[in-house]
């Protein structure tokens, strides 16, 4: 949970009524059988429920139920860009937010829920079952704490660590997100990534930690897919845009490649595909991306001793948008204050109006729209912010290119 009092000061005393969302996780969340005795998706299921009541109560607290903007960060932000996909969420609200990564993400939808289900069962000691009900009656005997999830990953090259997610159904997901994106009704959508997502969460797999060429290789095959032409050429077209294998490298080289190359395919990929496709589809000037570029090192607080190189990672924004520490607590230098008085006119523009500039371009420049002309188009938060057509040196874009050949 964030800071209540860095919320209050940030947001509500500038008017903003906010409601946090509870619903349930893990396999708690996202438990199915192959016969479908339970409802997929509860977790979603539960954020709508929520959604509902939010559009039905709210005026009573304060709000309008005509300017509903949901914000998720991580996990979270994957959750919101589902909201806004599925048909019986997308008329919900009005505008959203995604901190972090998208539906698009090659890890949020997961097509072996029912597998998952099953292994998870039989570590918790039902064995064997009639049907999806005789399964479900039994595990209901089990306290809930059983069902929970640990995280960081430990499997090799495993980047996320996620047990469950999401899975397609014929009603919250029935279609591919790609199809789901084009159907989507259309609202401000702004989204945004760290500057180096994999810096921890890629330090976190005791795998990667000590990388190599070999290391860097196989993590770049786990993430290709196999049926990619020219697959092997343009793998070693993708190395070469972070590090030379062929030549001798330092720690410090290599493990800043990886983490780049663990930043795309964590984060980047999908960021940059949800924009892209959002821009080709919705209306011009709805869609607004950014790099959160800014760090400062005590914000990483004890894990600061344990990252190779500094640079804002996953949650770098969350200090600055939300006014509430991430990793650790920290004093704000003068960067810090210019870059948060930035993000918060970001924040309270786009919840008043749907788009980051507000009326009166309250920011040092105008953050530019992405579009179908310039998918990659975003604005770049740091003390002396600039806006860029080059997202992250243009590995997202290509990727995406290669994949759709």
């Amino acid at each position: 949970m964030y800071s209540t009092q860095g919320l209050a000061d940030v947001l509500v005393s500038k008017g903003v009524v906010i409601v946090s969302v509870q619903a349930r996780l893990g396999f708690l969340g996202y438990w199915r059988t192959a016969d479908n005795a339970c409802v997929p998706n509860l977790s979603h299921w539960d954020q709508i429920a929520a959604l509902k009541w939010i559009k039905k109560n709210i005026r009573a607290f304060g709000g309008n139920e005509d300017n509903i903007t949901l914000c998720g960060q991580s996990s979270g932000s994957s959750s919101v860009d589902l909201l806004h996909l599925s048909p019986i969420s997308t008329g919900l609200f009005h505008k959203y937010i995604a901190m972090g990564c998208s539906m698009s993400n090659w890890w949020a939808v997961d097509e072996k829920t029912v597998e998952s289900c099953e292994k998870k069962a039989r570590d918790l000691g039902v064995k064997q079952w009639k049907n999806g009900e005789d399964m479900l009656q039994q595990l209901r005997a089990l306290p809930a704490d059983k069902f929970k999830t640990e995280f960081p990953p430990t499997e090799k090259y495993t980047l996320m660590g996620i047990s469950i997610a999401p899975s397609f159904d014929n009603e919250l997901l029935p279609e591919p997100i790609s199809e789901l994106r084009k159907k989507a009704k259309p609202k401000p959508f702004m989204i945004g990534v760290g500057m180096n997502e994999g810096l921890a969460v890629g330090m976190m797999n005791e795998h990667l930690r000590n990388p190599n060429a070999t290391i860097i290789r196989e993590l770049v095959d786990t993430i290709f897919p196999k049926n990619m032409s020219q697959r092997d050429e343009r793998m070693e077209q993708y190395i070469k845009m972070f590090i030379d294998l062929s030549a001798e490298n330092d720690r410090t080289t290599l493990v800043r490649a990886l983490t780049e190359i663990a930043s795309d395919a964590m984060m980047n990929f999908g960021a940059y595909t949800a924009m892209s496709e959002a821009a080709k589809h919705q209306p011009p000037g709805t869609v607004f991306s950014y790099i959160f570029n800014h760090v400062n090192p005590e914000s990483w607080g004890p894990m600061a001793s344990q990252l190779p190189f500094m640079a804002a990672g996953h949650g770098a924004d969350i200090p600055y948008f939300l006014n509430s520490p991430f990793f650790g607590k920290f004093k704000f230098t003068e960067k810090d204050k210019k870059v948060a008085t930035m993000s918060n006119t970001v924040l309270l523009n786009f919840l008043r109006y749907g788009d980051p500039n507000g009326h009166r371009n309250d920011l040092p420049i105008r953050w530019e729209a992405t579009s179908a002309e310039h998918p990659g188009r975003h604005f770049m938060f740091q003390p002396d912010p600039i806006m860029s057509n080059i997202y992250y040196g243009g590995g997202p874009e290509l990727f995406t290119k290669w994949t759709r050949d």
